[in-house]
């Protein structure tokens, strides 16, 4: 099956680095590699850099498979991909989507949805495949081993690739394309660590923190937002009206937000358009959200809730525009817990690899 270029698709612009990933995922497909990792930072633009590994496939007539943990996910990424191929090329599968039971070139679908796709894709690219409900979930990992035509490859893509994949990469046996480097060139944030022993007792008694006012004052100073993460869906609304009554005059200026709130999506999007600046979270939001002029801070960054990739996840919402590179990354905790440490450590190893590619 030939498929026609698009006339009207947009055209990718792809950096160095992301040439080269390019041509190493290409190399491993043709090789019939059964599993690859491919390692791309937070705003790294992995989306574009897999379009064009993709798109010799379906010009060969073969089926690539775009599977992601949430449906959200696919609501998001499925308009972005249709841009760059033509109409009937892309389809989306989750529960109650009307393309359910089309079977396109190209499947964006929710990891459930490949119950019913057995041996059918060329190509098999599970995207965030360390989050929930993907990691340590059997049923899923088969089920999506089973969706690869014999022969065929699996793309694991993450930002955050788990301890078990690091190991097998550094024993040589999952071959890894690394992309450190952002699509703008600049660098991630480096958390800043910050102790503070009393910082809850200070919440619940309404007292004021002098850590967290300096760290208001200076998103302030640089017309940020921000994204204050909190470990339990109970704390979303204790700190929120803390921050509310302590720091911020304009009630409009702050909102919560988990799980659990039926108000969700509005509050996102309101946060999204700048007209919330402050909104406290439990970690739903550590992933899929980009804010052009955000900044993060983890209270009780010590929590067991936060590991490594958690944090590396919430660093990764910031300096995504490269309009605003002013936003920062603060931990705020009494113990610089293990995964507080492994978190900085990777962010710097990352920065490094990324230093050498625009000899920064």
């Amino acid at each position: 099956m030939q498929i026609p270029r698009d006339v009207n698709a947009p055209s990718i612009q792809l950096t160095a680095k992301q040439l080269t990933a390019v041509q190493e995922l290409s190399t491993y497909v043709r090789q019939k590699m059964p599993s690859v990792l491919f390692w791309a930072v937070t705003g790294a633009g992995k989306t574009e850099t897999m379009i064009p590994v993709i798109e010799p496939l379906i010009r060969q007539g073969k089926s690539v498979l775009w599977c992601t943990p949430r449906q959200d996910v696919v609501k998001e990424l499925a308009p972005r991909l249709k841009r760059f191929f033509p109409d009937g090329i892309v389809s989306e599968h989750y529960a109650g989507s009307p393309d359910k039971w089309m079977l396109s070139p190209l499947v964006i679908a929710t990891a459930h949805q490949t119950i019913r796709m057995a041996h059918l894709f060329d190509l098999v690219i599970v995207d965030e495949a360390d989050a929930f409900p993907l990691e340590g979930n059997p049923a899923l990992e088969y089920s999506i081993q089973r969706s690869k035509r014999t022969g065929g490859t699996i793309v694991l893509l993450t930002a955050t690739p788990t301890d078990l994949w690091i190991y097998r990469m550094r024993k040589g046996i999952l071959p890894t394309v690394l992309l450190p480097c952002r699509f703008h060139g600049k660098l991630m944030p480096c958390p800043i660590w910050k102790r503070e022993r009393a910082l809850w007792a200070q919440i619940k008694s309404h007292k004021m923190n002098r850590t967290v006012q300096r760290i208001i004052s200076e998103i302030t100073s640089t017309d940020g937002q921000a994204l204050w993460f909190v470990p339990r869906i109970e704390d979303t609304r204790v700190v929120g009206e803390w921050l509310k009554r302590q720091f911020l005059c304009d009630e409009g200026q702050v909102d919560f937000v988990s799980s659990t709130d039926e108000n969700r999506t509005g509050k996102i999007m309101r946060f999204r358009d700048g007209n919330i600046l402050h909104l406290v979270t439990t970690t739903i939001l550590e992933r899929g959200i980009t804010v052009p002029k955000c900044n993060a801070v983890v209270l009780g960054a010590d929590h067991s809730v936060y590991d490594r990739a958690s944090l590396v996840q919430i660093a990764g919402r910031v300096g995504r525009s490269l309009q605003y590179q002013a936003g920062k990354v603060w931990f705020i905790s009494n113990h610089k817990t293990e995964p507080i440490c492994q978190a900085i450590r990777e962010i710097q190893l990352l920065n490094r690899e990324a230093c050498k590619e625009f000899g920064g």
